[in-house]
């Protein structure tokens, strides 16, 4: 080789070493960006109009989705939803060992607001005490998946050892025990026999990026930013959380005293879709309205007589009248939301509107059609009461609707409202004919607690084996395995309609682009995780983008180490290269 040539391969060493660095920091720049929003500003206080979801700590037993999210303030969880996955959040790794043993890594230096460490010991006693809350005192609906921990115990301070009584698909594991638990402190809660009554101020003492500084019932509350959170101290110095009815929200947000609010009826938000100091995020969050039927009480315990209600109501109308496609979905003889895998939109054609083939059904169960007047087989007027939430605008359109096409048949119906808190009441102790029912969980239908009393999805008298078994078989399989099982429930509820669905209301986050805080999201994949837009993540100084690579020892550290490491292979060979070409 001469010396000429020697001189241009020296020549183009470093050229083809800066090459290999910059294609390595290609490699991991993206990774690093997708991994956090960097926020710098700093908001004194930001107001959130909201409803009142009682004491915020994790064992009141509150029966209704808003809860979850406030709650979520004070305390964390191993896992928590990112806006592209559920990301590691308490534990920083997940490792599968086989299919029902996990090893949870969990992250040091994150304290307790009281300035108690986090540790395994933490998590177990959370565990164990949310199993012992659900299975002797009462449901813990965002914690279904908790009867499944066969053991739980901590290997060192900062490792846990998981093992489930039977196996369960990883995305399962991750939404529903990872995700969903509240770690609380050991110390705190290890002698409180009465958790739903424990109202003292150690019982709001959790991890959180806020601390609880007040709460007035029907008022609202007042949080404080924890200085010391392991993510960071919020950007918001003090977070106000206000009870504010839907018919005081739009004003409140146009005079400023309130910065954020959530609509279920889109005509209330005319106002603001060509104001430009808003933002408005649509989304569907599983919420639906249902008629249910009380199957405990005659005739509604009649297959035959609620398949002829059904083809009597025109849902179409009803949904025209709440805004059609602008506002949400459709309902139908079916409760699975319209948004998600398991839904069969062949469903809608199930029960077409038709008041005579109602009338028909009827006629054949013994009923008569007499001078506009439903008679029972004893001769008796037929006249029911329909329950309703007393606090939702939606919920009597549907009513006055319901009524005017059960007249249509001879059905009366006397509309009877009633505190919305008090529906679970209602339906434990099957005191009602009919209910409009609203609930969240449509998103995950093959969690919705249909036989367990006390829970907002309860029928009364509904014990079909069928359908128990599609659901408990629909819970541990993977996710194209649901799909099929769920379209055999879906066969089944139609035709048995213990209920039906009448509305899938979109909701519409309004929010004053000028308060600051402007990356609110919403992720429908998350099926069972927080059922709102409020999510505790949006406050914090730098957001995490990324989801877990997948439920094995894989971490984000170790994703990075391996673009280094494919990095330092290219620099390698570059060399090998270079040095071959010089011997030549």
């Amino acid at each position: 080789m001469n010396f000429r040539r020697k001189y241009e391969v020296k020549k183009v060493i470093p050229r083809l070493l800066l090459l290999s660095l910059l294609i390595m920091s290609m490699m991991i720049t993206p990774f690093i960006l997708r991994s956090e929003t960097i926020q710098t500003y700093t908001i004194q206080t930001y107001t959130i109009a909201w409803s009142d979801v009682g004491y915020p700590q994790p064992f009141t037993l509150y029966p209704f989705g808003p809860f979850y999210t406030v709650t979520a303030l004070i305390f964390d969880t191993l896992a928590w939803y990112g806006p592209n996955g559920i990301i590691p959040w308490l534990a920083e790794n997940f490792t599968q060992i086989n299919s029902t043993t996990w090893l949870i890594t969990l992250r040091k230096g994150v304290d307790f607001t009281n300035g108690m460490p986090v540790t395994a010991e933490d998590v177990v006693f959370s565990y164990n005490y949310t199993k012992y809350v659900d299975t002797h005192i009462g449901y813990i609906w965002y914690a279904s998946y908790i009867i499944y921990v066969k053991q739980i115990q901590a290997i060192n301070n900062y490792t846990v050892l998981l093992t489930l009584n039977r196996s369960i698909p990883a995305d399962l594991v991750e939404k529903n025990l990872f995700a969903s638990i509240f770690i609380v402190p050991e110390s705190i809660w290890k002698n409180v026999t009465d958790p739903t009554h424990f109202t003292s101020p150690q019982a709001f003492i959790g991890s959180g990026p806020f601390e609880l500084e007040s709460y007035q019932p029907g008022v609202g509350y007042t949080f404080v930013a924890n200085p010391n959170y392991f993510m960071g101290k919020p950007v918001v110095n003090t977070l106000k959380i206000l009870v504010v009815s839907s018919s005081q929200l739009p004003n409140m947000l146009l005079k400023g005293e309130v910065d954020a609010g959530s609509f279920d009826n889109y005509f209330d938000i005319i106002p603001f879709l060509n104001n430009s100091q808003f933002g408005i995020v649509a989304y569907s969050p599983g919420l639906e309205y249902t008629l249910e039927f009380n199957l405990l009480r005659y005739p509604f315990n009649i297959t035959e007589f609620r398949q002829a209600l059904v083809y009597a109501i025109n849902l179409t109308a009803i949904y025209d009248a709440l805004g059609g496609e602008k506002a949400g979905y459709m309902g139908g003889p079916f409760v699975v939301a319209p948004n998600t895998p398991y839904f069969n939109p062949n469903l809608y054609h199930y029960y077409n509107y038709s008041p005579q083939k109602a009338l028909e059904i009827l006629q054949d169960l013994g009923f008569k059609y007499v001078n506009g007047q439903l008679l029972s087989p004893q001769g008796q007027p037929v006249s029911f009461t329909l329950i309703i939430p007393s606090d939702d605008t939606i919920a009597q359109t549907i009513a006055s609707y319901i009524k005017n096409f059960m007249s249509n048949i001879g059905i009366s119906i006397t509309i009877k409202s009633v505190p919305s808190n008090l529906r679970t009441q209602y339906m434990a102790s099957g005191d009602f004919d009919m209910m409009i029912n609203i609930f969240g969980g449509a998103l995950v239908p093959y969690a919705l607690a249909y036989f367990v009393k006390g829970s907002v999805q309860y029928i009364p008298g509904f014990n079909n084996a069928t359908i128990k078994q599609i659901l408990n078989q629909a819970q541990f399989v993977n996710l194209s395995e649901r799909i099929v099982l769920m379209n055999e429930f879906n066969k089944y509820f139609a035709q048995l309609v213990p209920e039906i669905s009448i509305y899938f209301p979109y909701f519409f986050w309004v929010y004053n682009k000028q308060a600051g805080i402007t990356n609110w999201f919403f992720n429908p994949d998350y099926e069972s995780g927080p059922p709102w837009i409020l999510n505790k993540i949006v406050f914090l100084p730098m957001m995490p983008q990324t989801s877990m690579p997948s439920m094995t020892s894989t971490a984000t550290s170790n994703l990075t180490i391996t673009y280094v490491l494919v990095g330092i292979v290219i620099m390698v060979a570059v060399v090998v290269f270079v040095v071959m070409r010089l011997r030549r």
